[in-house]
């Protein structure tokens, strides 16, 4: 056990290393999709107020605009991050924005990661409802117990799938092969993960603790160096694992999902 927690380390250390190489090579590109991601989010959240009494022929074709523009951004950035880790970086703008066929299919798994954590929320209920009978309180398994369960399955389970839009770019694969992949390669690799994810949230936390503790001064760095620096190695250190994981894995060219689930 204590030799995998270090080779996990070890690799945990290579993906965040090579994540840093890269964002300091294109930070202001990376940085730039992010903020245009975060400001055109920031414009369809204002505009809902400024046409909530407008016609619904002019609210339709708005919101798909700014969800075809939101999801196409998202993709950009991914394919833009997989052409720096293959050395393509003078691909051009055209050839790097995803196609109509791989939106619809992103779109397509966003709704079945969605449906993933409401049948997530079910399943912990269905487990949970035999305390009632062992004489907890109701109120504590539905309010306290149910949603702390959700909340753990959730995370490791969402985790497991969070990588289908790379096949989606990367491999061209429909909705639910790019489900299947993304259990495939993540299989094995749950505390590889767990222990990025981790590293990337320690400054969120301390940031949290700052802000709890009222120090104006420190919550304001630690705020700042999340969103100039944390965030934006986020989206590189997740492609960079997804290509690791994908040249590492030497299972079926066609997974099966029951046989990646544990």
């Amino acid at each position: 056990m204590i030799q995998f927690l270090k080779e996990s380390t070890f690799a945990v250390n290579e993906v965040l290393s090579k994540s840093i190489q890269i964002l300091k090579g294109h930070y202001f590109s990376i940085g730039g999709l992010l903020l245009s991601i975060f400001l055109l989010f920031v414009v369809a959240h204002e505009l809902t107020f400024y046409l909530e009494m407008s016609s619904i022929l002019i609210k339709i074709p708005l919101m798909l605009l700014f969800a075809v523009t939101l999801l196409g951004l998202q993709l950009f950035l991914f394919k833009y991050i997989l052409n720096l880790l293959d050395h393509k970086e003078h691909v051009g703008v055209v050839k790097t924005w995803p196609s109509w066929s791989e939106l619809f299919i992103f779109l397509g798994g966003i709704v079945l990661f969605t449906l993933s954590s409401l049948l997530i929320l079910v399943v912990a209920m269905i487990v949970c409802f035999p305390l009632i009978y062992m004489g907890i309180d109701t109120e504590v398994v539905s309010f306290e117990i149910v949603p702390n369960v959700a909340a753990i399955l959730s995370f490791f389970i969402l985790l497991r799938i969070s990588f289908f839009p790379f096949f989606i770019i990367d491999k061209g694969t429909n909705v639910t092969k790019s489900l299947r992949w993304s259990l495939a390669i993540t299989k094995g690799n749950v505390v590889r993960l767990f222990l990025i994810l981790l590293s990337l949230a320690f400054v969120s936390v301390l940031n949290i603790y700052w802000v709890y503790m009222e120090y104006s001064i420190m919550a304001i760095i630690f705020s700042l160096i999340n969103s100039f620096l944390i965030i934006p190695l986020t989206s590189v250190v997740y492609t960079v694992a997804y290509r690791d994981m994908v040249q590492e894995y030497k299972g079926s060219e066609d997974p099966s999902i029951l046989s990646n689930i544990f």
